[in-house]
């Protein structure tokens, strides 16, 4: 391996108010989420190509995204609350 970064992900371009929903759900609470525009334009999501774990480890997501973040959920619900 020659160090480089291996990216590992959903395989499809996801947004952060897409995630922030998905938390919402599993917290049956949901604030009002608004931009804050007097702030610069930023990253409003993120693609995980995974085309190298692929092709170096044989990876592929086994999970939903959905059901990764539950459990991440879960345990912080568990280590937190």
């Amino acid at each position: 391996h020659d160090g480089s970064a291996v990216n590992i992900g959903s395989g499809r371009l996801t947004t952060f108010l897409e995630i922030i929903e998905i938390f919402c759900s599993f917290a049956g609470y949901c604030p009002q989420v608004k931009p804050l525009l007097e702030k610069p334009v930023g990253v409003h999501a993120r693609y995980a190509d995974m085309h190298y774990a692929q092709e170096l480890l044989g990876w592929k997501p086994r999970i939903s995204l959905q059901e990764g973040l539950r459990r991440v959920y879960e345990t912080a619900v568990k280590k937190y609350a």
